[in-house]
């Protein structure tokens, strides 16, 4: 199971289009563990990206990983890059091109919405997957999530 300080996580998780899924974890008691840096590898192994994100009381943050690797984080709050302020490729262009930005604060579009209303747009300029009511509607999968070794 994928464990936090001993704790097994819940999560919900259901097919999208393109080969996307989206994945909910519903215990943030532990720590969020699809932010852990293992996780985040394993899902963007192969040559795929991985995109995290959680909001808790004092933060909402966003993190990606392409190829196995973590490319950048983004406070959503203060809307820039908090690690990989210099990194490149076509996911770190999608999120300036939505307003954020490598240092500054948000700009454009970024800038015009209410914080806890920012990781829903960087969650699209990564993705290209719109999240839309009806994503939430059909099956989804349930359990406590699996070992990550």
């Amino acid at each position: 199971m994928i464990r936090r300080g001993g704790a097994e996580v819940t999560i919900l998780a259901r097919e999208l289009r393109d080969g996307w899924c989206l994945a909910i974890e519903l215990e943030g008691t532990s720590g969020w563990v699809g932010m852990g840096r293992k996780v985040r590898a394993e899902l963007s192994a192969r040559g795929r990206v991985a995109v995290s994100a959680f909001q808790d009381p004092n933060q909402i943050m966003m993190q990606v990983a392409v190829d196995g690797t973590p490319l950048c984080e983004l406070n959503l709050i203060a809307g820039y890059f908090t690690r990989g302020q210099e990194a490149e490729g076509a996911e770190v262009e999608s999120l300036l091109a939505a307003g954020f930005s490598r240092d500054g604060g948000p700009v454009g579009q970024a800038a015009q919405l209410d914080l806890g209303r920012r990781a829903v747009p960087a969650l699209v300029a990564v993705t290209g997957v719109e999240l839309e009511e009806a994503r939430f509607d059909g099956p989804w999968y349930a359990g406590l999530a699996a070992p990550v070794r």
